[in-house]
């Protein structure tokens, strides 16, 4: 049995180091929903990618450094969003239809991904040392977001605490993602159309501009 487990850890070892990279943060999120964090380690992500320890090490370090991978993959790296700096009103409600549209993608607005939040947070709240490592790769997400209704508030002239707005914002859409999760429906619309009016409470109506 060991034969094909080496083949296969072969093949994933000639891989671009792109595609190894992907495969390993894979590994480590089905670690993370399967085992929890104390089956997080580099021995079973590893194993689970298919690749020796010493390449993981490679790409990522430690244990802490591809926690911190993992934390930014699912936040970034399945639904990334390029600014594009607005030039009018439409632009600016583009650009934030474009991060809810991410938001909702199937991707990372799933159950399986709940499965890999569960156990960060749980290590957030139990360890002050990742909890500082990790808010800060969360901010970066919040900044995204007040940045794009700090545009759509300028162009509206409307007075928006844009900082505080953006983490109300995300922290709706948490809880969003809890009940849906907790329901037994694969349709996300009514999630979605909620968004869009918990934004339309600061912002004014963000459908087709005229």
């Amino acid at each position: 049995m060991a034969a094909p487990r080496n083949s296969a850890r072969k093949r994933a070892e000639r891989e671009s180091p792109e595609h190894r990279r992907s495969l390993i943060l894979k590994a480590a999120r089905t670690c993370l929903s399967e085992k929890g964090m104390r089956g997080f380690t580099l021995k079973n992500v590893a194993a689970e990618a298919k690749v020796s320890i010493s390449l993981l090490s490679h790409y990522f370090g430690s244990v802490e450094e591809l926690l911190k991978s993992v934390f930014r993959s699912v936040l970034f790296e399945e639904r990334p969003v390029e600014y594009r700096k607005p030039k009018t009103l439409a632009d600016a409600i583009s650009n934030l239809q474009d991060i809810v549209s991410k938001n909702f993608d199937p991707d990372y607005y799933s159950r399986r991904n709940l499965l890999v939040w569960l156990p960060i947070y749980e290590e957030m709240l139990l360890n002050t040392r990742t909890r500082r490592s990790l808010d800060g790769i969360e901010q970066e997400l919040a900044r995204e977001v007040a940045r794009a209704v700090s545009d759509v508030a300028r162009f509206r002239k409307s007075e928006v605490d844009v900082d505080g707005f953006a983490y109300e914002f995300l922290a709706f859409l948490d809880g969003l993602w809890i009940r849906w999760c907790l329901s037994d429906r694969r349709d996300t619309r009514r999630e979605r159309s909620a968004a869009f009016r918990f934004l339309e409470t600061a912002l004014g109506p963000l459908g087709v501009v005229t």
